[in-house]
């Protein structure tokens, strides 16, 4: 039974991903690459970063900010958000195997703080056992599951950090027949992220954004399923993005990721002379406390910094939005041959009206035949104010003229908190620049004449270049000038 379950769980680690299929394994037999328990937690759930090649550190926040870098979830547009994303995966190996994901969140109303939580379920299907015989040794249907919650804080207008904290639950061995059991895997892991941009989508101060990120995640507890303990797949991430905004709607965005796993290189290992034991002829031995497993993951492998140099995977994407509706995305995903080889390309689109928001995203590996070809991503998004830039900064005066601002974060259009000749105003610009409005979209439609809180920089500059010279050309009436 030890044996069953020895060859299935490191079956999974290969499939769950697949990172370059069964060829890329076996030639590394030698030299065994890096494998985890649950890969199911490095699968990108949506669609929008799945199309932009699996990059999403830093790019920009979304409700899936979750999974790439809890720290921008402060930073998304709308203030709250609701996504189901559903994947068929692996489908010309398994075809009724499929992941899908449900996430929200919704930011306080001091604007500095985010909560959010996610859902996200693995069906692997059913699958059949044999034994050492080749005779059947039963039928078992496994299923996965991770439940994560989420909080985010920024700390100024352009800085913030999170923390997750996840529980994962892994039935290998559900629902099994011909009297064959097994115990599920249970583990608690946590996430912590850091997010810095340059000029946030709520200032549009300037035409560039300079985003960088950096993320961990799945540090925790190892998961056990009987037949010993499993690392989970904790990664680090860093990344960086760039985001040029033209028009009132329209963005490119280029955005660049690295990643590597943080858990031990299986060490080389070689027969003693005699022939009597197993000894480590590169590498270091995993029998370690887990502090020094994960944060010496970079210093561990058989051949040195060219095999840790192999562990980190690239991924960088694009996307453009020219209007108010559509988004076009691509990108490319690589991992070396050591490690895995996975090396494709990506493809997505996205629809967006009034909130609600459609994602699609279409894998192409470089490899024939590969097992992740074809592959589909879908995802529903649902976010009030989606894609309008759309959410303002505020800062408050206290009454009387020559108070000093404070923040008091984001609304659609301001409102009034005090009297006198301070109120609230509208900090889409630098401080102190444009006039108080009053409050909601009333004050907003005082200066453009209609109500909406989606507004660009562009159009309050111009709304400002008519307020001053309707003042100069009430002040020459009198006599005066400006």
């Amino acid at each position: 039974m030890r044996n069953i379950y020895a060859r299935f769980l490191t079956c999974l680690a290969v499939v769950a991903v697949l990172p370059g299929g069964t060829a890329a394994y076996a030639q590394r037999e030698s030299q065994p690459r890096v494998t985890t328990a649950v890969p199911f937690l490095r699968i990108s759930p949506d669609a929008r970063a799945a199309g932009m090649g699996d990059a999403g550190v830093a790019s920009p926040a979304d409700v899936h900010s979750i999974y790439w870098n809890p720290a921008k979830l402060v930073f998304a547009p709308g203030g709250k958000g609701l996504s189901f994303s559903y994947a068929p995966w692996l489908q010309k190996m398994a075809p009724n195997m499929w992941i899908s994901q449900v996430t929200g969140f919704f930011t306080l109303p001091d604007g500095r703080q985010s909560l959010g939580a996610s859902l996200v379920y693995f069906n692997q299907g059913t699958l059949y056992l044999k034994d050492n015989t080749g005779q059947g040794a039963g039928s078992f249907s496994p299923r996965e599951v991770a439940f994560t919650t989420t909080y985010a804080r920024r700390l100024s207008e352009r800085f913030s950090l999170a923390a997750n904290l996840r529980y994962i639950y892994s039935n290998l061995f559900g629902a099994m027949e011909n009297g064959l059991t097994g115990d599920p895997g249970h583990g608690v892991a946590g996430d912590v992220g850091a997010f810095f941009q340059t000029d946030p989508e709520a200032y549009r101060n300037r035409p560039f954004n300079v985003a960088v990120g950096a993320s961990l995640s799945n540090l925790g507890t190892k998961m056990n399923y009987g037949a010993g303990a499993y690392f989970l797949p904790t990664t680090l991430r860093l990344g960086t993005g760039i985001t040029y905004r033209f028009g009132e709607h329209g963005r490119f965005t280029w955005t660049l990721d690295a990643q590597k796993l943080m858990v031990p290189s299986p060490p080389r290992y070689e027969l003693s002379a005699d022939g009597g034991q197993w000894i480590i002829t590169g590498g270091k031995s995993p029998d370690r406390n887990y502090f020094s497993s994960v944060f010496g993951s970079f210093t561990d492998a058989p051949d040195g910094l060219a095999g840790e140099w192999r562990e980190i995977i690239v991924s960088t994407g694009v996307e453009v939005r020219t209007g108010e509706y559509f988004t076009f995305r691509g990108g490319y995903f690589r991992e070396s041959a050591g490690e895995g080889d996975r090396k494709y390309f990506t493809a997505g689109a996205g629809f967006d009206y009034r909130g609600m928001g459609l994602n699609v995203a279409y894998l192409m590996p470089q490899q024939q035949n590969h097992p992740l070809a074809e592959t589909v991503r879908f995802t529903l998004t649902l976010t009030p104010q989606a894609g309008a830039a759309r959410n303002p900064l505020v800062y408050n005066r206290p009454a009387g003229a020559g108070g000093r601002d404070r923040y008091r974060g984001p609304y659609p259009g301001g409102r009034r908190t005090g009297a006198g000749a301070g109120g609230t105003r509208a900090a889409y610009g630098k401080k102190r620049r444009y006039p108080y409005t009053r409050s909601g979209s009333e004050g907003l439609a005082g200066i453009f004449g209609k109500k909406s809180g989606s507004l660009s920089y562009k159009k309050l500059k111009q709304g400002q270049k008519k307020r001053e010279r309707r003042t100069r050309r009430t002040l020459r009436q009198y006599g005066r000038s400006r």
